[in-house]
């Protein structure tokens, strides 16, 4: 088995290896495909992930996650601890993958200008709606419900502040959306954390098929409403009389 962090073209070919305009895929894991094709895929990002389930509390499959056992101590001011290399994938009640995402840590000699990271993230993703920098810099893509990318300040855009509100999973450093809105159909994120020499020293991209989501969480707060609804009508139903 091999496995190279070293050469920085093999480390933008996940991301730009495929040239499709605003892709739906993080190195070639797809959104909407189901668990099983995504666990392939990823497999066969790095031959030394290893996989594991994500269960919810019910048993029931919520997604899959794989990790290297080479851990990174953090080579910047932002980079994330861990596993140098992690995965993570999500499934709906539909059982489609609807959020897919990768950390990766970068070794000394193998990091990058920021500006090389950036021409590859549009390669890719095409022109990001925005980008902001705090600790590292962050690139956003936000698509409204009709599938048009926003442009403009982000935080007028569809997808505002749900970047911000994020969920964590046990065992890897990517963290979800945590919160959905009517408008927002897609968001792609990219987070960098960067090195005191200024080279880039870890990088996080994530996409999340938010409207599905949204979707599915309508769908089972109406559900529990009208089950509510019906359990007081079928008490109604039965005509109690008081008892004096």
């Amino acid at each position: 088995m091999r496995f190279n962090l070293s050469p920085i073209p093999a480390l933008l070919a996940a991301l730009a290896c495929t040239p499709v305009w605003a892709a739906d895929d993080v190195s070639g894991v797809k959104l909407g495909s189901t668990l099983a094709e995504a666990t392939a895929a990823i497999s066969k990002v790095n031959e030394q992930y290893k996989v594991s389930p994500l269960k919810l509390q019910d048993g029931s499959e919520a997604g899959v996650s794989a990790v290297t056992d080479e851990q990174s101590q953090g080579t910047g001011f932002t980079d994330f601890r861990g596993p140098v290399d992690q995965f993570l994938a999500l499934q709906n009640d539909a059982k489609a993958v609807w959020f897919i995402g990768r950390a990766q840590a970068l070794k000394e000699g193998s990091r990058m200008p920021l500006d090389t990271l950036e021409t590859a993230l549009k390669e890719k993703y095409g022109p990001f709606s925005g980008a902001d920098n705090g600790m590292g810099k962050r690139y956003v893509w936000q698509y409204d419900r009709k599938g048009k990318l926003y442009t403009g300040i982000n935080s007028g855009g569809p997808c505002a502040d749900l970047y911000d509100f994020r969920s964590s999973v046990p065992g890897v450093a990517i963290t979800t959306p945590g919160s959905f809105n009517a408008k927002c159909s897609k968001l792609i994120v990219v987070q960098t954390g960067f090195a005191p020499d200024d080279l880039t020293a870890s990088y996080t991209v994530s996409i999340a098929d938010m409207a599905s989501m949204y979707d599915q969480l309508q769908a089972e707060q109406q559900a529990a409403k009208d089950a509510e609804t019906k359990k007081i009508a079928d008490e109604k139903a039965k005509g109690v009389k008081p008892n004096l």
